[in-house]
């Protein structure tokens, strides 16, 4: 049975393949960062411009289940939000669902919140993201 012809192009027509074949780097390797990803940031400074409400329950319990380590509240509302994070790591039957150190900055600014994340050390290095909510 004969197969219809593809539409693509065959490898050897691709100037691509033609420069490796010629012994050029491929183009790829020369504009392409390889290194792998860096892990999630452990520290995270929440900036709150809106209230919490139980609508954001997911927000926290994904950053749970990404087991952060520190969670800093700052802005509107920022002593709820800690407060909030606190009962998320506290199932409804009372277990415990993880561990978070938890902070809440009210009457602070968002680069005073920041300074207190990088200061707070780790075990191993991490970043600190800053979520807008």
């Amino acid at each position: 049975m004969l197969r219809p012809a593809s539409p693509c192009k065959r490898a050897s027509d691709d100037p691509r393949d033609q420069a490796i074949e010629a012994g050029e780097q491929p183009l790829s390797a020369q504009t392409i960062d390889l290194r792998p990803l860096a892990p999630a940031a452990k520290k995270i400074v929440l900036h709150s411009r809106v209230p919490y409400e139980r609508a954001h329950d997911l927000l926290l319990q994904q950053l749970l289940d990404r087991k952060i380590a520190l969670f800093c509240a700052v802005g509107v509302d920022c002593c709820a939000w800690e407060d909030a994070m606190d009962w998320t790591c506290i199932g409804p039957d009372g277990e415990s669902r993880g561990f978070v150190v938890t902070t809440s900055h009210p009457e602070e600014s968002l680069a005073d919140a920041i300074a207190f994340a990088e200061a707070w050390t780790l075990d191993e290095p991490s970043g600190v993201e800053i979520i807008e909510v």
